[in-house]
Order: C-alpha cells, then sequence, then structure tokens
C-alpha cells in the first residue's frame, strides 16, 4: 500500500513502525543504519517505513554533521543535543567552554588539537544552539544548559554503548 493512501490510524498498526517510534523515544533519536540492524531490514525498507512515519507526523528528520537522524516531533532539541553529544570531542569543548575556556585558540590548545578541527566542531555547536557567541566569547546557551550534567557523563554513553 503506498504511504499515500494510508490512513493515520494504520500507520502504528505495523509492529516495524510502532518498534521504530518505541526505539526513537527511547534513544531520543535513531538513525537508519541502527534500524537496519535493529530489525534486521534492507535499508530501502527502513527508509520506505521511515518516509510514511515522516509523512505522517510520527517523526521527523533532520541532518546534522552530514548524518540524518529521525526523532519524535516533541524532541527535537533533545534528539539534536544528544547526537551532538554522542562525540567525545563536542562534549570536552562543551566541559571546556563550562570552565571557562571562551576561544577556540584556548580550547584547541588546551585538546592538543588543531583550531580549524576545534572551530568545525563549534560550528556545529554554534548552529544547533548548544553554544552561543557574546561579545566574541563562546558561551553554554541556557536552554542546553539543563540538558547538559547527563549528556557530558561518560558513564550514560558507555552505557548506551555509543562511547566514541
Amino acid at each position: 500500500m503506498s504511504y499515500h493512501r494510508m490512513h493515520e490510524e494504520e500507520v502504528l498498526k505495523s509492529s516495524t513502525r510502532s518498534i521504530m517510534v518505541k526505539l526513537a523515544k527511547e534513544r531520543v533519536y535513531t538513525t537508519v543504519s541502527e534500524l537496519e540492524e535493529e530489525l534486521s531490514l534492507s535499508k530501502s525498507a527502513v527508509l520506505w517505513h521511515l518516509g510514511l512515519l515522516e509523512a505522517r507526523g510520527k517523526l521527523k528528520s533532520r541532518v546534522i554533521a552530514g548524518k540524518r537522524i529521525y526523532y519524535l516531533p516533541e524532541m527535537e532539541f533533545e534528539a539534536i543535543l544528544c547526537y551532538l553529544m554522542a562525540y567525545h570531542v563536542r562534549r570536552k569543548i562543551v566541559k571546556l567552554v563550562l570552565k571557562g575556556m571562551r576561544s577556540i585558540s584556548s580550547i584547541a590548545l588546551e585538546l592538543k588539537m588543531s583550531k580549524s578541527t576545534v572551530h568545525r566542531h563549534v560550528s556545529y555547536l554554534l548552529s544547533y544552539g548548544v553554544l552561543k557567541r557574546k561579545r566574541g566569547e563562546l558561551l553554554v546557551s541556557k536552554r542546553a544548559n539543563v540538558k547538559l550534567p547527563m549528556l557530558l557523563s561518560s558513564r550514560y554513553w558507555s552505557a548506551r554503548g555509543l562511547q566514541r
């Protein structure tokens, strides 16, 4: 059945689509590759189901740092924040900003990384509202600061098998 013809109440009758929504809710976001592995489905099958879920408003998606993530519409900022914080370098950058390091140069020096690498990660954090600039200095946004204590914990990521 074409997903343009499927009625809204039929969308979650499929156990596959119900599991996809459940996983997106439990994990805050999910990806095509995670769903392929978890559900033992082909990429095209996963994409078909995700297309249906998006068309009916059950999931949303966004490309962040070159990767498309899927999440519940009401959890957009949390999904973006979790995805960005899943990478250890960005967690380290945010921790340093919270400790008072306000420039890309000082962060690069502390992390022993090139300024261009730090700049790329800071750009992602700025563009998605995790960090902000005030008078040329980097600060953590109030909205992100509420969610960050848990997301900056290594224990949180290792428990999810996402330690990178």
